[in-house]
C-alpha cells in the first residue's frame, strides 16, 4: 500500500498528463474523487487518466483528509470541475465531504453517489454483454447499500433474484453485490449451466473455488470496469450545470410571461427553447408542468413572441 508521499508523486505525474493532453485535445479536464469503500482501511489509488467523448478525466480514490488536501491543492487551476463521491461509506466520510466542501467551493463541485453509478455501471455492462434479461433468474450475493441498489435495479428488468443459492435452481446470472468481500464462498455446479455469466460487481466477492467451479464449466466471468459508467455521469452532470446556468429560466418579453429549461410556468405562460438565447417556441403551460393546446385568446401573444424571436440577433 503506497505512502502519501508515494500518491503524491504519481498524482503529479497524472496532473502532468492532463495538462498535455488538454493542449493536444482542448477538451476540458475534470477530477473524480471517489472515497475508498473500506472503512478501517486508508488507501489511495491514482489509476490513469481517460479521455472521453466531451472530457479529460483524472480520477483518486482516497481514504484520508490529509491526503484530500493535498489533491485538492495540486488540482487547482488545472481542473475545471471536480466530481466528488458523497456515499456514507467510511466512518470519516462526513470529513472528507467537509473538507472538499470547505477547500473547493463554488459552482465547479459536483456530488454523485458512487454506489449508483458502479450499479449503473454493472446494469449497462450486464446488458450490452447479455441482451434481453427479462425472465432470467438471478443469484445476487452480499448486504449493504450498492447490494440494495443493484437488487432494486435488476427487479425493474423484470429478473427473478435470489439472496442464497436455492437447492436445482439454476441461475443465469450470477452477481456479486458485497464491497470489496467474499460474499460467495461455495457454489454447487448444479446451481449453474454452461451459459451463466458471473459479474464482480463490487471486487472480491467470489471465492477462488466457485471462480474455479464457474470455469470448469465454461461461464463468462466479468469484473466491473466503472470508467464508462463515470463517463457518462461527468456528461450529465455538466449538460445538468449548462441547463441550469444558460437555458433554464423565467422571463417577461414585452409584458408576457415565457419560460424555458424545465422552469414551471403559471397557465398561459410560454415555453422556450432557452431562456437566454431563445429561438422557438415549445408550447403553452398549462400551470402544472405539462403543454397545452393555445387557445384562441393567445394567438397575439403568440404572434408577438414569434416575432421578436425572427428578430434576435
Amino acid at each position: 500500500m503506497m505512502t502519501e508521499q508515494q500518491a503524491e508523486d504519481i498524482f503529479m505525474e497524472r496532473v502532468q498528463d492532463v495538462k498535455t493532453l488538454f493542449k493536444k485535445t482542448g477538451k476540458p479536464p475534470v477530477l473524480v474523487i471517489q472515497q475508498y469503500p473500506v472503512s478501517d482501511e486508508h488507501a489511495i489509488q491514482i489509476p490513469y487518466i481517460r479521455e472521453s467523448v466531451t472530457n479529460l478525466l483524472a480520477f483518486v480514490e482516497l481514504s484520508s483528509v490529509s491526503f484530500l488536501e493535498t489533491v485538492v491543492r495540486l488540482a487547482g487551476g488545472v481542473f475545471s470541475a471536480v466530481v466528488f463521491d458523497i456515499d456514507r461509506k467510511r466512518e470519516n466520510s462526513e470529513q472528507l465531504i467537509a473538507a472538499i466542501k470547505k477547500d473547493w467551493p463554488g459552482s465547479g463541485l459536483f456530488m454523485y453517489s458512487d454506489n449508483h453509478t458502479w450499479a449503473d455501471a454493472a446494469i449497462q455492462l450486464i446488458q450490452r454483454l447479455l441482451g434481453d434479461i427479462r425472465g432470467m433468474n438471478v443469484l445476487l450475493t452480499g448486504t449493504g447499500s450498492l447490494h440494495e441498489i443493484l437488487h432494486w435495479k435488476l427487479t425493474q428488468w423484470g429478473v427473478q433474484t435470489s439472496a442464497l443459492p436455492i437447492a436445482n435452481q439454476q441461475y443465469d446470472i450470477v452477481v456479486g453485490g458485497g464491497i470489496r468481500t467474499t460474499t460467495l464462498s461455495q457454489l454447487d455446479r448444479m446451481n449453474i449451466h454452461a451459459g451463466t455469466t458471473f459479474f464482480d460487481v463490487g471486487i472480491g466477492n467470489f471465492s477462488v473455488d466457485v471462480l474455479q467451479t464457474a470455469r470448469n464449466m465454461n461461464c463468462g466471468i466479468y469484473r466491473v470496469d466503472v470508467r464508462a459508467g463515470l463517463s457518462s455521469l461527468v456528461m450529465h452532470l455538466l449538460e445538468t450545470d449548462d441547463l441550469v446556468k444558460h437555458v433554464m429560466g423565467a422571463e417577461t418579453m414585452q409584458g408576457i410571461d415565457v419560460v424555458a429549461g424545465g422552469t414551471m410556468g403559471k397557465d398561459g405562460a410560454i415555453i422556450l427553447d432557452n431562456i437566454n438565447q431563445p429561438s422557438a417556441i415549445i408550447g403553452i403551460a398549462d400551470g402544472r408542468g405539462n403543454v397545452r393546446t393555445p387557445r384562441e385568446e393567445e394567438t397575439d401573444k403568440i404572434g408577438l413572441i414569434k416575432k421578436l424571436l425572427s428578430q434576435q440577433p
